[in-house]
């Protein structure tokens, strides 16, 4: 091995440290939350069933790999969490490898590859992905996906990469369904490959699409069998929104003012390409700008067509894990404009600067939303356990706070977890963050006369301390006022005058 190879080598080592190091840096104080909504019910399918095929779900890679922490670990989130933060640092340094690869032939090939390293490893809209123990399963898609592309561009046999990249896709969609659309990603790197090389890649691939959506409706009786009814329901306009408010996601995180955030995503896109039509005459001679932007774009058409399938909030981090691999390509985009631009070494450190910290500030932001969650969550499995008698019901149980999950799902397999007795707990509605802000002060009973009203929908019919019906709905028994719970916004507390 020769000096240069030897030091890139050498670099290679120094960047995986560096980047699990802030990896770990950033995300460690997240790790001593407590699992979350879905995570009670995936775990306890896995570790009560001893399957990895979920139903109305095919991502058997994902969840085996949920499984052996179960397994090496136990049912300890700890592990849960620090497993996804290591795998988003070796992503980051996916994307790295990947740079490296693509612009091998430029002056600054590092530069660009550590900048899009450093973008995706602190791209805010990573939460759910990173946060969330089985947002796991994105990551993974991306993680085979990161390698299929590198592969793909490798100096190994033709032979080799056909299986190699087939395998990886295949892979890479028993994680997740964001990695479906790979292929085009793949195309869009074949440049002046013979027809035949690329009527062989299109075979194979489909080969492995095909084969990955029959073995996905054999386990689960459908294509898209968990997401009919969101998918079907769609039409054309809505589609169009969705890749809109997708495309706006990329440059600006999310808050509640849509407008605003409108107004802001357009703004942040008319820069983008004033930037480049103003430096359009030096572009036109760049070979490797041109080639570039055309891939970043295929990339993020590509990968967003999965995603507005599924839909996203422009309101909190809700569906981000929708944007990780799409964030690939927008790191990709940022770095080549950043390096391209700039004219000099300190000109690029100082953007590079000022983009890694607008994005890091908002990325804690979204940690801290999800620690709360956490809270919250805790909060009501503890007040549920505190009151044994039963029936027992819970109004405006929180689904999320800013887009972190705190029971959208799975409350009775949560309280299974921490052995409470789920019998005779009933939810009577399940509230999103958006609407509790409606609610600038905490949330208190509006007596009247005897009967109760709990903002914003839940009215108790009561006589004599007894309800006689919630909602209109007569309850088959009296039962005491104090069965009922109620979410103030920050605890779960019995209803009392």
């Amino acid at each position: 091995m020769d000096a240069r190879h030897t030091d890139l080598y050498k670099n290679k080592i120094v960047v995986l440290v560096a980047f699990t190091g802030i990896s770990l840096l950033l995300f460690s104080s997240s790790t001593a939350r407590i699992f979350l909504s879905d995570d009670y019910c995936t775990l306890h399918y896995i570790v009560a069933n001893n399957s990895i095929l979920l139903p109305s779900f095919f991502r058997p890679l994902g969840d085996l790999t949920l499984k052996w922490t179960y397994q090496l670990a136990g049912l300890d989130p700890f592990y849960f969490y620090l497993v996804n933060i290591l795998l988003h640092a070796v992503n980051s340094y996916l994307v790295y490898l990947f740079c490296l690869k693509w612009f091998e032939n430029e002056n600054r090939m590092h530069l660009f590859a550590i900048i899009a390293g450093l973008v995706f490893l602190t791209y805010p809209s990573h939460a759910e992905a990173i946060f969330w123990a089985i947002g796991r399963g994105v990551s993974l898609a991306t993680f085979f996906s990161l390698l299929a592309m590198i592969t793909f561009m490798s100096g190994m046999s033709v032979t080799a990469r056909y299986i190699l990249v087939c395998l990886l896709y295949f892979m890479a969609m028993a994680c997740y369904e964001s990695a479906v659309m790979l292929p085009f990603v793949l195309f869009a790197m074949l440049g002046t490959s013979s027809r035949r090389r690329n009527f062989i890649w299109t075979l194979l691939l489909l080969a492995t699409l095909f084969i990955h959506i029959f073995l996905r409706y054999q386990f689960t009786g459908g294509v898209w069998q968990a997401y009919n009814g969101i998918i079907l329901s769609k039409d054309i306009i809505q589609y169009l929104s969705t890749f809109i408010k997708i495309i706006l996601r990329l440059f600006i995180p999310p808050f509640n003012q849509p407008l605003l955030f409108t107004i802001s995503g357009i703004i942040a896109l008319i820069i983008v390409f004033l930037i480049i039509l103003k430096n359009r005459k030096k572009f036109e001679t760049d070979g490797i700008f041109i080639r570039t932007i055309l891939f970043v774009i295929t990339g993020l058409v590509a990968t967003i067509l999965v995603s507005i399938s599924f839909g996203l909030s422009t309101r909190t981090s809700e569906g981000d894990r929708l944007m990780y691999l799409p964030s690939v390509f927008y790191a990709i985009l940022i770095s080549l404009l950043i390096v391209r631009l700039a004219t000099s070494i300190r000109t690029i450190a100082l953007a590079t600067f000022l983009l890694l910290a607008f994005q890091i500030v908002f990325l804690m932001i979204n940690q801290q939303n999800w620690i709360r969650a956490s809270a919250y969550a805790m909060k009501v499995i503890n007040a549920i356990s505190a009151h044994r008698q039963r029936p027992l019901y819970i109004i405006n149980l929180p689904s999320d706070n800013n887009g972190a999950y705190v029971f959208r799902n799975c409350l009775p397999e949560a309280l299974m977890h921490y052995q409470i007795d789920t019998a005779g707990v009933k939810v009577v509605n399940i509230i999103q963050s958006t609407e509790l802000e409606k609610m600038k002060t905490l949330i208190v009973p509006d007596i009247q006369g005897e009967n109760f009203f709990i903002w914003p929908s839940a009215l108790l019919v009561v006589k004599s301390r007894m309800v006689m019906s919630v909602n209109g709905d007569t309850t088959q028994r009296r039962i005491p006022v104090n069965s009922f719970l109620f979410w103030n916004k920050e605890d779960l507390v019995p209803v009392s005058p």
